[in-house]
Protein backbone atom coordinates (compact mmCIF):
# COMPACT_ATOMS: atom_id res chain seq x y z
CA UNK A 1 0.00 0.00 0.00
CA UNK A 2 1.16 3.62 -0.31
CA UNK A 3 0.68 6.35 1.18
CA UNK A 4 0.48 10.48 0.41
CA UNK A 5 -0.38 13.57 2.41
CA UNK A 6 -2.91 16.18 0.98
CA UNK A 7 -3.49 19.12 3.19
CA UNK A 8 -2.61 17.18 5.73
CA UNK A 9 -4.91 14.08 5.09
CA UNK A 10 -3.33 10.92 4.29
CA UNK A 11 -4.77 9.43 0.88
CA UNK A 12 -3.71 5.65 0.19
CA UNK A 13 -3.95 3.30 -2.95
CA UNK A 14 -2.18 -0.21 -3.85
CA UNK A 15 1.41 -0.49 -5.67
CA UNK A 16 -0.92 -2.30 -8.58
CA UNK A 17 -2.89 0.59 -8.93
CA UNK A 18 -0.14 2.63 -9.74
CA UNK A 19 1.70 0.21 -11.55
CA UNK A 20 -0.67 0.01 -14.55
CA UNK A 21 0.43 3.58 -15.40
CA UNK A 22 4.13 2.92 -15.13
CA UNK A 23 6.86 4.25 -13.20
CA UNK A 24 6.88 7.50 -15.33
CA UNK A 25 3.42 8.99 -14.63
CA UNK A 26 2.82 11.71 -12.78
CA UNK A 27 0.67 9.57 -10.14
CA UNK A 28 2.95 7.28 -10.07
CA UNK A 29 5.52 9.99 -8.75
CA UNK A 30 2.99 11.44 -6.66
CA UNK A 31 2.68 8.46 -4.51
CA UNK A 32 6.47 7.91 -4.79
CA UNK A 33 7.37 10.75 -3.23
CA UNK A 34 9.36 12.02 -6.46
CA UNK A 35 9.57 15.52 -7.63
CA UNK A 36 7.63 15.75 -10.21
CA UNK A 37 9.14 17.62 -13.84
CA UNK A 38 7.37 18.52 -16.74
CA UNK A 39 5.72 20.96 -18.89
CA UNK A 40 2.76 21.13 -16.72
CA UNK A 41 3.08 22.32 -13.00
CA UNK A 42 1.06 20.42 -10.67
CA UNK A 43 -1.11 22.62 -8.56
CA UNK A 44 -2.49 21.91 -5.11
CA UNK A 45 -5.83 20.29 -5.23
CA UNK A 46 -8.29 19.33 -2.60
CA UNK A 47 -8.31 15.87 -1.04
CA UNK A 48 -11.85 15.04 -2.52
CA UNK A 49 -10.19 15.63 -5.97
CA UNK A 50 -7.55 13.48 -5.68
CA UNK A 51 -9.24 11.18 -4.14
CA UNK A 52 -11.27 11.26 -7.10
CA UNK A 53 -8.27 10.70 -9.63
CA UNK A 54 -6.77 7.72 -7.64
CA UNK A 55 -10.57 6.15 -7.18
CA UNK A 56 -10.56 6.56 -11.18
CA UNK A 57 -7.21 5.08 -11.79
CA UNK A 58 -8.09 2.21 -8.96
CA UNK A 59 -11.02 1.32 -11.14
CA UNK A 60 -9.32 1.17 -14.26
CA UNK A 61 -6.93 -1.55 -12.59
CA UNK A 62 -10.29 -3.18 -10.84
CA UNK A 63 -12.52 -3.32 -14.18
CA UNK A 64 -11.25 -6.38 -16.69
CA UNK A 65 -14.47 -7.53 -18.61
CA UNK A 66 -14.00 -7.31 -21.69
CA UNK A 67 -15.50 -3.99 -23.53
CA UNK A 68 -16.65 -2.66 -19.88
CA UNK A 69 -16.95 0.85 -19.33
CA UNK A 70 -15.14 2.63 -16.95
CA UNK A 71 -16.91 6.13 -15.91
CA UNK A 72 -14.65 9.29 -15.92
CA UNK A 73 -14.99 10.70 -12.14
CA UNK A 74 -18.29 13.66 -12.05
CA UNK A 75 -18.74 16.27 -9.58
CA UNK A 76 -21.35 18.92 -8.60
CA UNK A 77 -21.10 21.33 -11.72
CA UNK A 78 -19.23 24.23 -10.22
CA UNK A 79 -16.65 21.81 -9.84
CA UNK A 80 -16.44 20.12 -12.76
CA UNK A 81 -13.01 22.13 -13.91
CA UNK A 82 -11.34 21.29 -11.03
CA UNK A 83 -11.71 17.90 -12.42
CA UNK A 84 -9.26 18.76 -14.96
CA UNK A 85 -6.71 17.16 -11.97
CA UNK A 86 -7.69 13.81 -13.72
CA UNK A 87 -5.85 14.72 -16.34
CA UNK A 88 -2.55 16.33 -14.45
CA UNK A 89 -2.22 13.33 -13.34
CA UNK A 90 -1.92 11.71 -16.27
CA UNK A 91 -5.17 10.10 -16.97
CA UNK A 92 -7.48 11.01 -19.56
CA UNK A 93 -11.08 12.78 -18.18
CA UNK A 94 -13.29 10.50 -20.22
CA UNK A 95 -14.77 7.39 -19.99
CA UNK A 96 -12.50 4.54 -20.06
CA UNK A 97 -13.77 1.30 -22.26
CA UNK A 98 -11.58 -1.77 -21.53
CA UNK A 99 -10.28 -3.46 -24.45
CA UNK A 100 -12.56 -6.26 -26.28
CA UNK A 101 -10.05 -8.91 -26.34
CA UNK A 102 -6.86 -9.58 -24.54
CA UNK A 103 -5.65 -8.71 -28.50
CA UNK A 104 -6.75 -4.97 -28.08
CA UNK A 105 -5.14 -2.26 -25.75
CA UNK A 106 -7.80 0.47 -25.05
CA UNK A 107 -6.50 2.88 -27.83
CA UNK A 108 -7.14 0.07 -30.37
CA UNK A 109 -10.71 -0.20 -28.93
CA UNK A 110 -11.45 3.06 -29.12
CA UNK A 111 -10.40 2.69 -32.95
CA UNK A 112 -11.96 -0.10 -33.78
CA UNK A 113 -15.44 1.01 -31.93
CA UNK A 114 -15.58 3.95 -33.54
CA UNK A 115 -14.93 1.69 -37.10
CA UNK A 116 -18.10 0.00 -36.20
CA UNK A 117 -20.35 3.24 -35.56
CA UNK A 118 -23.03 1.23 -33.40
CA UNK A 119 -23.73 3.59 -30.61
CA UNK A 120 -23.76 2.53 -26.85
CA UNK A 121 -22.66 -0.94 -28.01
CA UNK A 122 -23.58 -4.10 -25.69
CA UNK A 123 -20.08 -5.98 -25.59
CA UNK A 124 -19.49 -9.25 -24.81
CA UNK A 125 -16.93 -11.69 -25.29
CA UNK A 126 -18.99 -14.65 -27.06
CA UNK A 127 -16.11 -17.01 -27.89
CA UNK A 128 -12.40 -16.94 -27.78
CA UNK A 129 -10.24 -20.78 -29.01
CA UNK A 130 -7.99 -20.38 -26.23
CA UNK A 131 -10.56 -20.25 -23.30
CA UNK A 132 -13.15 -22.79 -25.56
CA UNK A 133 -10.96 -24.33 -27.97
CA UNK A 134 -10.53 -24.16 -31.60
CA UNK A 135 -13.74 -26.52 -32.39
CA UNK A 136 -15.99 -24.45 -35.01
CA UNK A 137 -19.42 -26.61 -33.92
CA UNK A 138 -18.19 -24.80 -30.36
CA UNK A 139 -17.95 -21.50 -31.84
CA UNK A 140 -21.61 -21.60 -33.40
CA UNK A 141 -22.77 -22.36 -30.22
CA UNK A 142 -21.07 -19.74 -28.28
CA UNK A 143 -22.03 -16.89 -30.79
CA UNK A 144 -25.85 -18.45 -30.77
CA UNK A 145 -27.99 -15.44 -32.40
CA UNK A 146 -25.74 -12.91 -31.87
CA UNK A 147 -25.64 -10.18 -34.22
CA UNK A 148 -22.40 -7.14 -35.02
CA UNK A 149 -20.23 -9.65 -34.52
CA UNK A 150 -16.58 -8.88 -34.37
CA UNK A 151 -13.96 -11.69 -35.06
CA UNK A 152 -10.07 -11.21 -34.17
CA UNK A 153 -7.35 -13.65 -35.26
CA UNK A 154 -3.33 -13.64 -33.31
CA UNK A 155 -1.29 -14.67 -36.32
CA UNK A 156 2.00 -15.61 -34.10
CA UNK A 157 2.05 -12.29 -32.75
CA UNK A 158 2.69 -10.37 -35.35
CA UNK A 159 0.08 -9.81 -37.69
CA UNK A 160 -3.43 -9.02 -35.76
CA UNK A 161 -6.57 -8.75 -38.19
CA UNK A 162 -10.31 -9.08 -38.20
CA UNK A 163 -13.49 -8.55 -39.09
CA UNK A 164 -16.83 -6.79 -38.19
CA UNK A 165 -20.03 -8.44 -39.62
CA UNK A 166 -23.51 -6.83 -38.90
CA UNK A 167 -25.43 -9.68 -38.94
CA UNK A 168 -25.60 -12.95 -37.58
CA UNK A 169 -23.59 -16.35 -38.27
CA UNK A 170 -25.99 -18.80 -40.48
CA UNK A 171 -24.01 -21.68 -40.38
CA UNK A 172 -24.69 -24.85 -43.18
CA UNK A 173 -26.62 -27.52 -42.26
CA UNK A 174 -24.44 -29.77 -43.31
CA UNK A 175 -20.85 -28.62 -41.55
CA UNK A 176 -18.99 -30.20 -44.30
CA UNK A 177 -20.71 -27.58 -47.19
CA UNK A 178 -20.62 -23.66 -46.77
CA UNK A 179 -23.36 -21.23 -46.73
CA UNK A 180 -23.64 -18.28 -48.45
CA UNK A 181 -25.35 -14.94 -47.67
CA UNK A 182 -25.24 -11.33 -47.80
CA UNK A 183 -24.25 -9.35 -44.30
CA UNK A 184 -23.05 -5.51 -44.42
CA UNK A 185 -19.02 -6.25 -43.25
CA UNK A 186 -15.71 -5.17 -43.20
CA UNK A 187 -11.68 -6.52 -42.45
CA UNK A 188 -10.07 -4.67 -39.70
CA UNK A 189 -6.14 -5.08 -39.94
CA UNK A 190 -4.72 -4.19 -36.16
CA UNK A 191 -0.92 -4.33 -36.83
CA UNK A 192 1.09 -5.98 -39.10
CA UNK A 193 0.31 -5.05 -42.53
CA UNK A 194 -0.42 -1.31 -41.81
CA UNK A 195 0.98 1.12 -39.47
CA UNK A 196 -2.21 1.68 -37.35
CA UNK A 197 -5.69 -0.05 -36.57
CA UNK A 198 -6.88 0.13 -40.40
CA UNK A 199 -10.34 -0.60 -41.86
CA UNK A 200 -8.93 -2.39 -44.71
CA UNK A 201 -10.63 -1.30 -48.55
Amino acid sequence: VKTVTVLRKKVSTTEATLSQLGPDSTLYKRFSGEIVQGDVPIRQTSVEHFTKVVDFARRQKLERRPGALVKKPTAKPKYIAQLKDVEMYGLTMEDVQRPLSPMLDIEETREVLAMMEIPNPSIKLLYSSTRDGGDFGTMVDKVGDASGLLFLINHDDTHRFGAFVEGQVKPPTDPRQTNGYKVPHFFISISGAYGKVTKVP
